[in-house]
């Protein structure tokens, strides 16, 4: 079966706790795939399952035929490729995204920053996150980024690296950040 790009339209409240639509772009072999890789994509954010309730809720579209058709999408791999959020005022914000395949860069650069902290023994929470990258366990990661979120504050640049991809949720910890 050949691979074909979707769109699925989600409504709910968003990570920042702002009511909002969203659009999910995503290759897949056919309409209820790309639902269940939508849904698996949403409920592994931290928050994501606030953005939308049930699969069964997206409205689901040939990306083709939706406002986002200028969109580059290669049909090689099956998988999300974009996430966008219509903030109620009607404002396009496009958020970021780590792919499973990225995950290991991420995990390299992550796990070079913590390092040399606290006189070389490194951060331990952080490379329990680079570990779980590695393996492609992109849900746990972000478990992690968010658990560990009053220890890793306390490193800007890691923050940042954590930021730059979706992984990082603002928390009471981190609020002066």
């Amino acid at each position: 079966m050949s691979l074909q790009a979707y769109c699925l339209r989600h409504h709910g409240i968003g990570e920042a706790g702002n009511q909002g639509t969203g659009l999910t772009v995503v290759v897949a072999s056919r309409e209820s795939i790309a639902r269940q890789l939508v849904w698996d994509y949403l409920t592994a954010k931290p928050g994501g399952n606030t953005q939308c309730q049930s699969p069964a809720l997206f409205e689901c579209e040939l990306l083709e035929d939706t406002e986002l058709s200028g969109l580059p999408v290669a049909l090689t791999e099956a998988g999300v490729i974009a996430e966008y959020y219509y903030r109620p005022d009607g404002e396009e914000q496009e958020c970021a995204i780590v792919y499973v395949k990225d995950a290991d860069k991420l995990a390299d650069e992550l796990f070079c920053l913590q390092e040399p902290q606290n006189e070389g023994r490194g951060i331990s929470c952080v490379r329990t996150l680079c570990e779980f990258m590695r393996r492609g366990k992109l849900s746990e990661a972000r478990a992690v980024a968010t658990n560990e979120s009053d220890k890793i504050s306390s490193y800007p640049a890691i923050v940042e690296a954590l930021k730059r991809v979706g992984f990082w949720r603002e928390s009471l910890f981190c609020a002066e950040l």
